[in-house]
C-alpha cells in the first residue's frame, strides 16, 4: 500500500523485531519501526496507514497486565516516536484511514462473551457497529453499519456436552429469528487477510468501504451522518475478480486493480473504475483503457499501490527470479 509519499510495509506479529517499514516509490528502504503499546512482549497489528501531515495510524491486539488481551488503535509521527495508543475494548479495527484531520476511522469487529449456561458453552455476540469513528485524541466520535439488521439483539453459537452446537440470531426478548452457520458471525474480524479484500480509503472529507468479497461499495455522506451502500454488478462481477488494490480520488472517483478471468481471454489483470449502472442504483467496472494484462504478460500492469496527488501508483508483473521491486506512476 503507498500513501502520502510513503510504501507501507508491516508484519502482523512481532515480539521485539521491527514490525513497521517504509519505503519510497522505488521500493527503496527509508525507515523499520517497531510499534508495540508499552509493557507488553508481544503485538499483533492489523492495519497501518499514513494521513496527510505524516501522521502514522496503525491498530492491533495484544495482552495487557495479567495476560489480559485489548484491541488498540493508535498514533505516532512518521518516525514512529512516542506512539499515542488508544485501548478499544472488544472491537479489534481490522482495517483503518487516517483522515486529513488526523483522525481515524476503523472498520472491525467485537469480540464473543463467553459462559455456560446449564453446563453448556455460550459465545455470545452482542450486535455491533461495524465502523467507528475515533478523533486524534482517541475519542469514540461516531459509529455505523450494524453487524446485523436492528431487529437483531445478539448472535450466539451454544455447544452441548457432546459438541454439538446450535448457532443463531436472536432479538431482544431471546427470541430466534435465523439460524446461522457456526465461524459466520464475526464480521470483519478477519479483514486485514487480503483474501476478504476489505478496503477502507480516506481522502479529504469522503470515506469509502469496498467489500470485494460481497461487492459491495459504501460511501460516507457528511451532510447526513451516515454510509449509503451500493452493490457493484456486471460482467466483471460474474467472472469473480480479486480486488487487490483500491484508490479513492480527491474528487471521488474510485479505481481498483482486478485480476479475473473469462473464457475467452483467460487471466486478466487490469486497472478499473467505478461508475454508475444504466439503472442508476448500482455499480459497475470500467476497464481504464490500456491497462488490461492478458495472461500475466511480463512489464505490464499488476497491481493498484496507492496515489501521489494526481498520480497512480502501481506494480508491474515481473520474472520469478527478478528480486528488485519496481514502481511506477501513471496519471488518472
Amino acid at each position: 500500500m503507498f500513501s502520502h509519499g510513503y510504501l507501507l510495509k508491516f508484519a502482523h506479529y512481532s515480539s521485539g523485531d521491527p514490525n513497521i517499514f517504509l519505503c519510497d516509490s522505488a521500493g527503496q528502504p527509508l525507515k523499520e519501526l517497531l510499534i508495540t503499546p508499552p509493557n507488553t512482549a508481544s503485538v499483533f497489528l492489523t492495519s497501518v496507514d499514513v494521513g496527510k501531515n505524516s501522521q502514522l495510524g496503525f491498530a492491533g491486539k495484544t495482552k495487557g497486565a495479567g495476560g489480559k488481551p485489548y484491541a488498540f488503535i493508535g498514533l505516532s509521527g512518521i518516525d514512529g516516536v512516542k506512539p499515542i495508543f488508544f485501548n478499544t475494548g472488544k472491537y479489534i479495527a481490522t482495517k483503518i484511514a487516517v483522515a486529513d484531520d488526523g483522525s481515524i476511522w476503523a472498520v472491525g469487529a467485537t469480540g464473543p462473551d463467553n459462559s455456560t449456561v446449564s453446563g453448556q458453552s455460550v459465545t455470545k455476540w452482542n450486535n455491533y457497529d461495524t465502523v467507528r469513528h475515533y478523533s486524534s485524541s482517541g475519542i469514540l466520535m461516531e459509529h455505523y453499519l450494524p453487524r446485523w439488521e436492528s431487529s437483531i439483539a445478539y448472535s450466539s453459537v451454544t455447544t452441548d456436552s457432546a459438541g454439538q452446537k446450535t448457532s443463531g440470531l436472536y432479538d431482544s426478548g431471546g427470541s430466534l429469528k435465523q439460524i446461522t452457520i457456526d465461524g459466520q458471525l464475526s464480521g470483519y474480524s478477519g479483514a486485514w487477510n487480503a483474501k476478504r479484500q476489505v478496503f477502507l480509503r480516506s481522502s479529504g472529507s469522503q470515506i469509502i468501504l469496498l467489500d470485494g468479497e460481497n461487492q459491495l461499495v459504501y460511501r460516507w455522506n457528511p451532510k447526513e451522518r451516515n454510509f449509503v451502500g451500493q452493490p457493484i454488478v456486471g460482467y466483471f462481477v460474474k467472472t469473480l475478480p480479486i480486488i487487490t488494490g483500491v484508490v479513492l480520488h480527491r474528487n471521488g472517483d474510485v479505481v481498483a486493480s482486478l485480476r479475473c478471468s473469462d473464457s475467452i481471454s483467460g487471466s486478466l489483470r487490469g486497472l478499473f473504475r467505478l461508475v454508475q449502472e444504466s439503472s442508476g442504483t448500482s455499480l459497475e467496472w470500467q476497464e481504464v483503457h490500456g491497462t488490461l494484462n492478458k495472461g500475466h504478460a511480463l512489464g505490464k500492469f499488476d497491481s493498484l499501490l496507492g496515489a501521489d496527488g494526481d498520480s497512480l501508483v502501481y506494480s508491474r508483473t515481473k520474472d520469478k527470479g527478478d528480486k528488485s521491486t519496481a514502481f511506477y506512476e501513471s496519471n488518472w
